[in-house]
């Protein structure tokens, strides 16, 4: 998803795992939730 971004370490940019608990805690909404969007950026917010 960022091989095209070289601006940046990796260890700065938002990693695989966080990733992965971010969908894990979108599947656990309940049906009336509806997130239309998830703005993810390549940089790691502390």
């Amino acid at each position: 998803m960022a091989a095209g971004v070289s601006s940046l370490p990796k260890t700065e940019m938002t990693q695989p795992d966080d990733l992965g608990a971010l969908t894990s805690q979108l599947l656990t909404l309940p049906n009336s939730c509806v997130p239309f969007e998830l703005a993810v950026n390549c940089t790691l917010e502390a």
